[in-house]
């Protein structure tokens, strides 16, 4: 079928792949990322308050986001439209420290990041330092995928135009799928509509139909196009492949560590994976964080919590160095094990005993020192954004956030998911779904934090195990998470993370920083369809918490009317001023003209948000730029055979 790709060259298709190519970058580098969008499609694009809005839309419209990086907000910016038809957009990545690990990217447009994701814009990323002694480990970077193949003749026989869509009251489009997926946890009231067919379909009629790209899935395998049509869920026909291949086998060799940078760039699933007995197994990174030394570094995943597997969020990483002492070939599987814990059988996870991939273990030359595990990695200094935080007794942390969006008299840091917690019975982030305006960013804040300290949040994932993920900052989780800490052992650092609560003893303690920058941090469900549909929000990092809340309701604004000669111009100006250095001002201006008594009036609104971004290597200095690079990544439509 036709996917998606990025090319790191816009005239050679050779240079496009899927998953799309891994990048390599290093701390203390700029680097310059150039998306050219060479989709063809409509380049109209649904804003807030049009009829589209937290909905699927904007199919061909794309953007990125570096998931898991420590970079400025005000360039890990999701709110660019990089329209089709040719447009471009670049992202001047300035890192300075910043941890080496396993990362990735992937579009994030509002609307179109769950399709634009399975479709295949998504790659590895890998940030690299000059101190790290693991980079003498023969490493595998592996990437998860998935695919409900419904077949085009099933899905849309007539090409662009799809069944099942319906005018609303309102004249807009609205479309409801045909292939939900009722079986993918034991909670009957979990449900999918998984299938990119479906999310295909839901699009804005008027965007499918002028867009290059049409669904064309075809498969050879059997299938009961009435039953799929009467919502029989075909589970031969979901795929899930790793690196875009069907049970690939990765080689490694007898007596030495190998190193398994894992990615779960499925955008909807939890992936549980089981190790083969057979081989040794350890837990050196989350997220792109080295455990710190103590009682989990390397951490042996054969202990009674694990069992010989992990578990890992929509979204989440996880570096596993694996050794094996006999020859042979050794499958790698999906798991449901619940190790304990009932509710693991409400995570949306892929299915049980499916192989993901296979190991082939054969004699070779063993690389010096890779007989034998790390014995060191690289700090994260006293100061920087990954200062450690489990040891901060209280006060010496921010338990209370200020300008709390839903209610004024609540100081809470706690977010929650709330599948149908909308004003409109949607998906949102503390019943609120995600709005935004270019001009007044702080109306929509969920709530404000103070720059340069450690806040301690509360993460409620509600009726649903949502994952939760956090831009910019990751977090350190204070406790174990499930099972003995099966999905997060004490002090980790992630920045996605995801568990299904019982109640308040459940919910995930998280600190992290606000160093090194401010401005606007977005967070949200990484189920990318929730998050296109309305789970999504963001907090602000600002210098000082605002005396007065612009997100609960504006302070008075002192009016000055000024008097000019002979009455023939009267010049009103409102201002209103943050704390955090955002300035509106509106200016009215009235001329009468005394011979024709006529009159206009002009009103001008102008808004100045000040945001600003340090950038420091963890010491509080200036951090020096030392090397520079460059990518380009052009947006292709390719073809793949699934």
């Amino acid at each position: 079928m036709t996917r998606l790709c990025y090319c790191t060259d816009a005239v050679d298709e050779t240079s496009c792949s899927m998953p799309a190519p891994t990048l390599l970058m290093h701390d203390y580098t700029t680097v310059t990322m150039t998306i050219v969008n060479l989709l063809n499609g409509s380049d109209v694009v649904y804003g807030p308050g049009t009829e589209y809005w937290n909905k699927y839309k904007d199919m061909d419209t794309t953007n990125l986001h570096p998931h898991g990086l420590h970079v400025s907000p005000s360039v890990d910016n999701v709110i660019p439209e990089i329209h089709p038809n040719g447009d471009s957009y670049s992202y001047p990545y300035e890192i300075g420290y910043h941890s080496p690990g396993t990362y990735w990217y992937h579009a994030h447009h509002h609307g179109a990041a769950s399709y634009q994701i399975d479709a295949g814009l998504h790659g590895a990323l890998l940030m690299h330092t000059d101190s790290d002694a693991t980079d003498n480990y023969p490493e595998a970077v592996l990437m998860f995928e998935w695919m409900y193949v419904v077949p085009q003749d099933v899905c849309n026989p007539d090409g662009r135009e799809c069944s099942g869509g319906s005018t609303n009251p309102q004249g807009a489009y609205e479309y409801s799928s045909r292939f939900i997926v009722d079986d993918v946890a034991e909670d009957p009231d979990i449900v999918a509509d998984y299938a990119l067919c479906d999310i295909y379909c839901a699009f804005p009629p008027e965007q499918r139909l002028n867009s290059e790209y049409v669904y064309d899935a075809v498969t050879d395998l059997p299938y009961n196009s009435t039953d799929l049509l009467d919502g029989f869920p075909d589970h031969d026909l979901f795929l899930f492949f790793t690196n875009g291949q069907l049970q690939p086998v990765v080689n490694i060799t007898n007596g030495a560590f190998h190193r398994f940078r894992l990615i779960n760039s499925l955008s909807n699933w939890y992936l549980q994976l089981k190790w083969p007995d057979e081989c040794e197994s350890y837990m050196i990174a989350t997220d792109g964080h080295y455990i710190n030394p103590g009682a989990y570094m390397n951490f042996n995943l054969s202990s009674p919590s694990h069992e010989n597997e992990i578990i890992l969020s929509s979204g989440a990483r996880m570096d596993v160095m694996v050794k094996c002492l006999t020859n042979g070939v050794y499958d790698v599987l999906a798991s449901e094990y619940d190790h304990g814990d009932t509710n693991m059988g409400k995570f949306q996870r892929v299915y049980d005993g499916r192989v993901l991939f296979s190991i082939q273990v054969n004699d070779g030359v063993i690389t010096s020192g890779t007989d034998e595990l790390p014995t060191s990695y690289p700090d994260k200094p006293v100061g920087s954004y990954l200062e450690d935080t489990s040891t901060l007794q209280t006060g010496e942390y921010q338990s209370e956030c200020g300008c709390n969006y839903m209610d004024e008299a609540s100081s809470k840091c706690e977010f929650q998911f709330n599948f149908q917690g909308g004003p409109d019975g949607g998906p949102a982030v503390n019943s609120k779904t995600f709005n935004f305006s270019v001009n007044n960013v702080e109306k929509d804040a969920m709530l404000f934090m103070a720059a340069n300290q450690s806040y301690e949040i509360v993460l409620n994932m509600g009726q649903a195990p949502h994952p939760y993920h956090q831009h910019t900052f990751p977090f350190q989780v204070q406790d174990e998470v499930g099972p003995n800490g099966f999905i997060a052992l004490p002090t980790t650092w992630w920045d996605t993370i995801g568990n299904k609560p019982n109640g308040p003893g459940d919910y995930i303690s998280a600190r992290f920083w606000t160093r090194d920058y401010d401005g606007l941090i977005v967070f949200h469900c990484h189920f990318l369809q929730h998050e296109d549909l309305g789970m999504l929000a963001y907090f602000l990092v600002v210098p000082e918490i605002p005396s007065f809340c612009p997100n609960q309701g504006l302070t008075a604004p002192t009016t000055t009317v000024v008097d000019v000669p002979t009455t023939t111009e009267v010049v009103m100006e409102t201002t209103e001023q943050f704390d955090n250095g955002t300035i509106m001002t509106t200016t009215t201006i009235q001329t009468t003209t005394s011979t024709d008594i006529s009159t206009t009036i002009e009103t001008c609104t102008t808004v100045v948000i000040m945001n600003g971004t340090t950038g420091t290597d963890g010491t509080g200095a200036a951090a020096t730029v030392f090397a520079s690079a460059w990518y380009m990544l052009a947006v292709f439509v390719c073809v793949f055979a699934v």
